[in-house]
């Protein structure tokens, strides 16, 4: 099985992911959907090809939505990198840019 890296910007997208939404509504909530985004990862991980490639943004990038969230990872040898996780209305391209 391949190895699964998060990136540190995904580790703090998950977090301000959980605040927000544990700020706007409730922690269960907030536990809901983060467990979905990692269960998601494990998905990946057996099939890391299955998710669009988004080469505009980043070499070897591709992305696969999990409720509202879009997860962009990156298949390497024998790993997968979750690169960051970011709510689907976000502005990718200028994420990915460096505008934000």
């Amino acid at each position: 099985m391949l190895e699964l890296i998060v990136s540190p910007e995904a580790d703090d997208d998950l977090l301000d992911i959980w605040l927000r939404i544990a700020t706007d509504r409730d922690t269960e909530t907030a536990d809901r959907v983060v467990d979905s985004l990692h269960q998601k990862f494990l998905v990946i991980l057996t099939t890391p090809q299955m998710g669009r490639a988004r080469e505009e943004l980043a070499p070897y990038l591709r992305s696969i939505p999990e409720g509202n969230y879009m997860i962009f990872y990156r298949p390497i040898m024998n790993s997968v990198e979750i690169v960051r996780v970011v709510h689907g209305r976000r502005d990718i391209e200028r994420l990915f840019s460096g505008g934000e």
